[in-house]
């Protein structure tokens, strides 16, 4: 009697099994290989994302960073320019003001001059003029038989506007009035015929 016939399906069965394990087994490992594999190349990729990324950030901020310092760089010469200018201006201010100071001193000093070279001229005439009239000063009375006046009245009746303008210069005083009670500018006034003395009673006010 054969005891092993009845055995042969089972282990078939059971080898069919195996293998069928084995298979899966291995099937399970290639998977297993197939998507470490793909783990890796994920990671890799992520990895090599990553590393792009921070790559493209450290150069945008470097070239934001040369920005920075290009801008403040430019600032700062324009600055430099401005204060250049700036300085500049001041300069030609100054240098301006100080050249009006000169004209403006250069100018009062001719007229100073002018004036200081007319009342010599004047006092000179006047000292003439004193000495052709017997009068001894600006301010002299000159008596007659009943009558007296002072040396702005005689320029007055002679007419005479550089005596007037010399005596007003050294003194004399207008507001004095004659024996008959006029003032040196009331004579003018009543003296001025046609406008003979219209440039004394000018002086004379």
């Amino acid at each position: 009697m054969n005891l092993d016939g009845g055995d042969e399906p089972k282990r078939a069965e059971e080898e069919s099994k195996r293998q069928q394990e084995e298979e899966k087994k291995r099937a399970a490992e290639a998977e297993k290989a197939r998507k470490a594999v793909e783990d890796k190349r994920l990671r890799e990729q992520i990895e090599e994302k990553r590393r792009i990324e921070e790559e493209e950030a450290k150069a945008a901020a470097a070239e934001a960073n040369r920005l920075e310092e290009e801008e403040a760089a430019r600032q700062e010469e324009e600055r430099k320019k401005k204060a250049e200018a700036e300085r500049l201006r001041k300069q030609q201010e100054e240098k301006a003001a100080r050249e009006r100071e000169a004209a403006e001193e250069a100018e009062r000093k001719r007229v100073e001059d002018e004036k200081a070279k007319a009342e010599l001229v004047l006092k000179e005439a006047l000292t003439v003029w004193l000495k052709k009239n017997k009068l001894a000063d600006a301010n002299a009375k000159k008596k007659s038989m009943f009558n007296h006046c002072y040396p702005l009245h005689v320029a007055v009746s002679q007419k005479d506007l550089q005596i007037v303008r010399a005596l007003l210069v050294c003194g004399a005083d207008k507001n004095t009035p004659n024996s008959g009670g006029q003032t040196p500018l009331e004579l003018a006034t009543k003296s001025n015929k046609n406008g003979s003395h219209d440039e004394i009673i000018a002086a004379l006010q």
